[in-house]
């Protein structure tokens, strides 16, 4: 079981595990073909979470712009 999908998907995509589902409700723009648990079995099921990026008040705005970027990226 993985906490992420990101991680996971090179493991997948060799075959080295297999995705039985993600815990959203709806299937995930980096891994279109895993379903959702909702779709293979379990009714309803979602739970998704969500994370945040933090930095130091006053962070230069290009180190801002740029880890904005790589996180919309992943």
């Amino acid at each position: 079981m993985f906490s992420d999908t990101v991680p996971a998907l090179p493991l997948i995509r060799a075959g080295k595990v297999r995705a039985l589902g993600v815990s959203s409700a709806t299937r995930l723009p980096s891994a279109p073909d895993i379903p959702p648990i909702a779709e293979v079995g379990v009714p309803g099921f979602d739970a998704a979470g969500w994370g945040m990026i933090l930095a130091p008040a006053h962070t230069p705005k290009p180190i801002v712009s740029k880890v904005h970027a790589a996180a919309q990226a992943s």
